[in-house]
């Protein structure tokens, strides 16, 4: 389906056309099976390629007579624009999530790996990404600025997403009014944990069940 959603123009190939010997959909497609069989160079990932080339092109038919150098691997992902590629992404995981389901969508922040540089004073990338627990998608991705956090992060995809009827979870750092607000115009609800340090949120919270009876 990926493949499918880049032939169809939802990631633009900015190459010339004299450059295109190597089709985008093949390529990506390629490099995303190569990373998840633990590829994570481009020498490895042109390494994957050349040795399953033969399989890749009966399974993936193209025109690519041999398999991408390296340095033209990297010239062609690097010439990729980052939201272009996200929207490639989001359109097929969007299709197979269930919009209806029950499963909780929940947001977790990773540090991509090897993206921390001490020679620069550069902190670790950090990517926040919704996951559809229940149903073992990933259903965004966005990247978290370095002189930012977390929280606008969040609020910011649940925007875009604009998912209704859904349940998300998130850690006791997205306990904030903004947050919860953007999830309810959104026609969702949020989960969160509340922590010792709002202690008067706290207390509130704990007093509920006294004045008021639960829904189920």
């Amino acid at each position: 389906r990926i493949c499918r959603a880049i032939a169809n123009g939802v990631t633009p190939d900015h190459r010339r056309a004299q450059a295109k010997q190597y089709p985008l959909p093949q390529v990506l497609l390629f490099c995303i099976l190569g990373i998840m069989s633990g590829a994570i160079s481009y020498r490895k990932l042109h390494s994957f390629i050349r040795i399953r080339f033969a399989l890749l092109n009966r399974a993936f038919p193209s025109r690519m007579r041999k398999p991408p150098s390296y340095t033209q691997l990297r010239e062609i992902l690097v010439g990729l624009n980052k939201d272009d590629l996200e929207a490639a992404f989001r359109q097929p995981s969007g299709a197979l999530a269930n919009p209806t389901g029950e499963a909780a969508i929940a947001a977790d922040a990773k540090a991509l790996r090897g993206s921390f540089d001490a020679v620069d004073d550069r902190n670790a990338a950090l990517v926040l990404s919704l996951f559809v627990a229940g149903e073992r998608i990933i259903l965004a991705h966005r990247a978290i600025d370095e002189k930012s956090n977390e929280i606008p992060a969040l609020q910011a995809l649940i925007a875009e997403l604009g998912l209704q009827g859904r349940l998300f979870t998130a850690d006791a750092e997205h306990c904030q009014k903004k947050t919860f607000a953007q999830t309810q115009a959104c026609g969702s609800q949020l989960l969160v944990q509340v922590k010792d340090n709002q202690p008067s949120l706290g207390a509130a919270l704990a007093a509920l069940p006294q004045t008021a009876a639960p829904l189920d």
